[in-house]
């Protein structure tokens, strides 16, 4: 493909890709940020937390696997269009919803609807992105995530929910989807541009020659996927435990009330959504070497947070800071090194099945897992067991190989 064709897609696409991750972000973290406020309505468990979250995950993960097999057939814009409109419906019925059968449903669905951002929005930046620059777009994309979906999402709903009732925070996410909608209809002529594109359509020739179980095998004779599909689930586990169970953590532990905690909690998705932005660094210096620190000082930092003494503010600057490295470190995980790890013709299965992965531990089974052990173990307990999981990056990252191009770049130089 072109440079100068591609380049013309860029811009918009990554402004509206950022702007539904965010959005997609807020609905995957609504359920354990508004869980004090709604599961006195339902008579709900802090057991439920846990069951809920694993609920929208599950669904989440089928989704990019259906995703990502689906809609580069259908239109990569006009499939999303029509999950985000199903997600912002599924939002307006939970908004009503006066049964927990129903509540349980509804996030189900809403798990789906929002989960197709994932392959897509990777595939679709990979194909019309610069490779010197992936680790630039993927960031400022995830960053949205982590910005708008956490930080964002824990100020505005808990607040909302506060002044008002937990209805009105899903009414309030139902309309931002609609908005985002709006985007994706306002650029669906964009598929059939892509559609007419030579070299697009000779990757996807190739891609759809194989089988899926094919293309799988093939995907895992690569070292950097084999690495990534373990390393990734573990900080993947570790960032979304954290996400369900802080603020009852922090109630539990420091008998805070649920809007300080989710104050607090804010510090966490602040520093998050910058750590989405570690990767451009990683562009410059290697994605290796990032990796390593940021997941080393990211565990001393979470270990202050949870065994000292600490005020408020340096609680959230403690948390916010360890947001921000295994924030960065999972956008590696979960999409840059996989997308460069592979030939062209398997960027997008890399791209569908290695998130799927690395949500489904993380989003699926972690916390329905912790919601199991919460019987028997206390919350502190739980996220001190939490520190153990970065130490299978730390060993994993030794034996990646380099993927970043500029680094490539220069050791060929050298050479």
């Amino acid at each position: 493909m072109h440079a100068s064709y591609a380049k013309k897609y860029t811009l918009p696409l990554v402004i509206v890709m950022s702007l539904a991750w965010g959005i997609a972000g807020m609905a995957h973290n609504a359920t354990p940020l508004l869980f004090p406020f709604f599961s006195d309505t339902f008579q709900m468990t802090p057991q439920n937390n846990g069951y809920l979250a694993s609920t929208l995950s599950g669904c989440w993960v089928l989704s990019i696997l259906v995703s990502g097999i689906a809609a580069p057939k259908i239109g990569n814009l006009k499939y999303l269009f029509a999950c985000f409109l199903l997600t912002a419906a599924a939002l307006l019925l939970l908004s009503w919803s006066a049964s927990i059968i129903a509540f349980y449903a509804l996030i189900g669905v809403i798990g789906f609807g929002a989960g197709a951002i994932v392959p897509i929005s990777f595939s679709v930046l990979a194909k019309y992105t610069s490779p010197k620059n992936r680790g630039l777009f993927f960031g400022l994309v995830m960053a949205c995530y982590v910005f708008i979906g956490t930080a964002g999402a824990a100020t505005l709903l808990p607040n909302i929910a506060d002044k008002w009732n937990w209805n009105s925070s899903f009414l309030v996410l139902a309309v931002l989807f609609l908005i985002v909608t709006l985007c994706f209809f306002a650029l669906r002529r964009v598929d059939e541009d892509i559609a007419r594109n030579k070299a697009i359509a000779a990757d996807e020739a190739n891609a759809s020659s194989a089988s899926q179980w094919q293309l799988l095998k093939q995907l895992f004779q690569y070292r950097n996927i084999r690495i990534t599909v373990i390393c990734g689930p573990a900080i993947s586990i570790w960032f979304l435990t954290v996400c369900a169970y802080s603020v009852l953590y922090l109630m539990e532990a420091h008998h805070f009330d649920p809007v300080t905690a989710a104050f607090i909690f804010n510090g966490f998705g602040i520093g998050s959504a910058f750590g989405d932005l570690l990767p451009i660094a990683s562009d410059y210096i290697g994605r290796r070497i990032t990796i390593f620190l940021a997941t080393a000082i990211g565990m001393a930092c979470f270990a202050c947070y949870l065994w000292l003494p600490l005020s408020i503010p340096w609680m959230m600057i403690f948390f916010g800071i360890s947001g921000f490295l295994f924030s960065g470190v999972m956008s590696l995980f979960f999409s840059i090194v996989p997308s460069e790890a592979v030939p062209p013709n398997l960027l997008e299965t890399a791209t569908t099945y290695n998130p799927a992965f690395t949500e489904f531990m993380g989003g699926t089974l972690a916390p329905s897992l912790v919601a199991m052990l919460s019987l028997y173990l206390s919350l502190s307990s739980i996220m001190d067991l939490l520190l153990l999981l970065p130490s299978l990056a730390l060993a994993g990252v030794l034996f990646m190989k380099e993927t970043a191009p500029r680094v490539l770049e220069r050791k060929a130089k050298k050479t």
